[in-house]
């Protein structure tokens, strides 16, 4: 299956997981303008001074493991060595929720930034990247 297909099917999971009848207490992002995303339709990410709040239901279990193996581990991971990180730096790994969290801050700048410069080669949907914004505004949960 192809990365982008692989990623949108992911998404799709999530969004489907968060719009859920689950009444175990657990928050879920609001669709407050319709368009099946959370946030206004301003281009809004959640994230820094936008004052959004981030969701409380993206995390690490149901995003962020899957996002960073989707669209970063391919080069990001200790199991690869060499020519096979295609460049990217021998200590730069995102194999764990504490990787994440130790590297959030440039995550945020690289993916999300006034020019993004990660992934290298196409990217994530604008959806996708709007739940990344929230995961890590929220502090990488």
């Amino acid at each position: 299956m192809h990365c982008g297909a692989k990623s949108a099917l992911a998404l799709a999971l999530l969004l489907c997981a968060c719009s859920s009848d689950d009444t175990s207490g657990t928050e879920t992002p609001a669709d407050t303008d319709g368009d099946g995303t959370t946030g206004g339709s301003d281009g809004e990410t959640g994230s820094g001074s936008s004052g959004a709040t981030p969701s409380a239901t993206v995390t690490y279990a149901n995003f962020g493991d899957a996002f960073l193996r989707d669209w970063c581990r391919g080069c990001h991971s200790a199991s690869l060595q060499g020519d096979a990180r295609s460049g990217a730096p021998p200590s730069v790994d995102f194999n764990t929720h504490e990787d994440a969290g130790a590297w959030a801050d440039r995550i945020e700048a690289r993916a999300l930034g006034n020019a993004p410069t990660m992934p290298p080669a196409s990217g994530p949907s604008p959806q996708e990247l709007k739940l990344l914004s929230e995961w890590l505004a929220a502090g990488v949960p």
